[in-house]
């Protein structure tokens, strides 16, 4: 009698501290409020890069880095995300901008080793039906051997924040390429 009723109030317990996990993406109408109960890399809101901010983007990461680097370990692989998102502000996203390959972009933690690169092409000259707003899913891992950046479903991998940032700026380039000049998305072979 005893072990049900412990069984019982250690389930309540658990979604009393943690309700979330009772609910999975398609619970939600729009997946994007599921991964919001999950937060963001800086627990705020996602930032989003325009053309018009990429300087106060970049001061808020080069912020959040200050504040990392004296937070716990605990928060290591959040500080080499946001390093991998500062590179890719600073040496590519405005190259992408300039090329007229990118709308928007932002970065947003997912759970404890991932995170959703969002971004959108413009919409300018493409076919109405054209898919322009795309996530990778990155997958940033800290280990013995040092940090391995990876998007998961291609052949997109480094262990460097500055190399793997290029990587995704090519990988973009063919997505908006092959959405300008044909129907679906380049593989993993492709790139």
């Amino acid at each position: 009698m005893l072990f049900p009723v412990l069984l019982v109030i250690l389930f309540f317990a658990t979604l009393n501290k943690n309700p979330r996990v009772l609910y999975g993406p398609g619970d939600f109408k729009d997946e994007r409020n599921f991964l919001a109960t999950f937060g963001t890399a800086s627990l705020d809101a996602p930032l989003e890069v325009r053309r018009d901010n990429v300087r106060e983007v970049v001061e808020t990461l080069k912020e959040e880095r200050r504040q990392l680097a004296t937070a716990p370990v605990s928060k290591r692989t959040i500080a080499l995300a946001n390093a991998f998102y500062s590179e890719f502000v600073n040496k590519q996203s405005q190259a992408l901008f300039s090329d007229g390959i990118l709308e928007s972009h932002h970065f947003a933690m997912h759970s404890p080793e991932f995170f959703i690169l969002h971004f959108s092409l413009p919409k300018a000259g493409l076919p109405a039906s054209t898919v322009t707003e795309f996530d990778l899913i990155i997958r940033v891992q800290d280990s013995l051997s040092g940090p391995t950046y990876l998007i998961i479903g291609r052949n997109v991998a480094s262990n460097q924040p500055g190399d793997f940032a290029t990587l995704v700026a090519e990988l973009i380039r063919s997505i908006a390429k092959i959405q300008r000049t044909g129907p679906g998305l380049p593989t993993g072979s492709e790139r």
